[in-house]
């Protein structure tokens, strides 16, 4: 190809890039416009490293507004909403709870339950027949089914976690007054009674965390709440330790009197 050659096919192929409805095509040989193509991977190295100095001035900003306190929009407005949702009541509402083992389901049926907690160990997680079993005790009423061992190692495969929680209590969270509510697990003594002590202090004043511990106490023979899950639930509640304070009182893990495995009656007695 002679040099005129190739300049008249360069121009062409620069005419084809710069105007795509010109009808050229770009049927040129390899190699033919060398310098152009360094040239244009030369001015795509410059533009990369300009794009990268923007991001990294973006994310230099974004560290400087972190530093200051700055919060975006959308975020204040997350908080906020999350503020909302763990924020104490008021006043306590008034829920009739229910808390027993999986071998006293049978006397649950019947009863016009409006919500269940229903909370089997791991292995259970792709067992049809513990949900069959749940559903055929209150057919009407909202179910949740949670499946994590009775375990106070957060560390154990099988350990609640926070997300375990966060569910229940999302669950729980728009409970109305008058609420029927059975929470039961394999033995009804650890993880229902500490879920239930969850729930009451998520329908209950800051304060309240003693009477409502002695009330899941009050409901049961044997009561001996999972510790993770109540720490778990301090967290979500946002109580900043109030409701593992409580665990320390001398007599809020007593025995209760024998026939008192009813465990239905109103949220905190006062």
């Amino acid at each position: 190809m002679t040099p005129e050659e190739r300049k008249l096919a360069k121009e062409r192929y620069l005419k084809a890039l710069e105007d795509p409805a010109s009808g050229i095509t770009l049927e040129t040989p390899a190699g033919l416009i060398e310098g152009t193509v360094q040239q244009r991977w030369g001015q795509a190295a410059q533009e990369g490293v300009e794009r990268a100095s923007k991001l990294t001035n973006t994310q230099a900003l974004a560290q400087a507004r972190r530093n200051s306190g700055w919060t975006p929009t959308w975020q204040a407005q997350r908080d906020a909403q999350r503020a909302e949702s763990t924020r104490a009541p008021s006043k306590a509402m008034k829920i009739d709870l229910t808390i027993c083992g999986v071998h006293e389901l049978p006397d649950q049926q019947g009863k016009p339950w409006t919500h269940v907690v229903s909370i089997w160990d791991k292995v259970s997680l792709n067992d049809i027949a513990c949900r069959e079993q749940v559903r055929a005790v209150a057919p009407s009423a909202k179910l949740h089914f949670s499946f994590f061992d009775d375990v106070s190692d957060p560390s154990h495969p099988a350990a609640p976690c926070l997300l375990d929680v966060v569910r229940i209590l999302a669950f729980t969270k728009r409970l109305s007054a008058g609420a029927k509510v059975l929470v039961h697990c394999r033995a009804g003594v650890s993880r229902s009674t500490a879920t239930a002590y969850a729930i009451l202090c998520q329908h209950s004043p800051l304060g309240m965390e003693m009477k409502n511990l002695l009330h899941v106490q009050s409901l049961r023979v044997l009561v001996l709440p999972n510790p993770l899950i109540i720490e778990l639930a301090d967290e979500v509640l946002q109580r900043n330790g109030g409701m593992l304070l409580r665990l320390e009182h001398p007599t809020a893990l007593r025995t209760g009197s024998a026939g008192k495995n009813k465990g239905s009656t109103e949220n905190a007695p006062s």
